[in-house]
């Protein structure tokens, strides 16, 4: 089985705090809710969009996986690219990611 070599793009953590203070809270009120799967899809494109500010916030992991917009082979190397950037989870919060949405 032959899988082929994806090329590693590691994305710039960006400092959150440079966003304006409308989105700084609507990032913040994306997050912090955890009924998340019953968002707007405009609010998920928001979260996908800004991931690179989101890095030092370890609980945004899973909502901003969950707002990945592609699962292709190509943009599975900027998902582990992303994950070695990002704050580590503490156990609780890494099992979030074992959960359904």
């Amino acid at each position: 089985m032959y899988f082929p070599e994806i090329p590693s793009a590691l994305p710039i953590p960006r400092d959150f705090t440079t966003l304006d203070t409308n989105t700084q809270l609507l990032l913040m009120d994306i997050i912090e809710n955890s009924t998340f799967t019953k968002f707007p899809p405009e609010d998920f494109e928001v979260l996908w969009e800004k991931r690179h500010y989101l890095q030092d916030f370890p609980q945004a992991l899973p909502k901003v996986l969950l707002a990945a917009q592609l699962w292709d082979w190509a943009s599975i190397a900027e998902l582990h690219a992303m994950l070695l950037n990002w704050k580590q989870l503490d156990p609780v919060e890494a099992l979030q990611l074992l959960l359904p949405w």
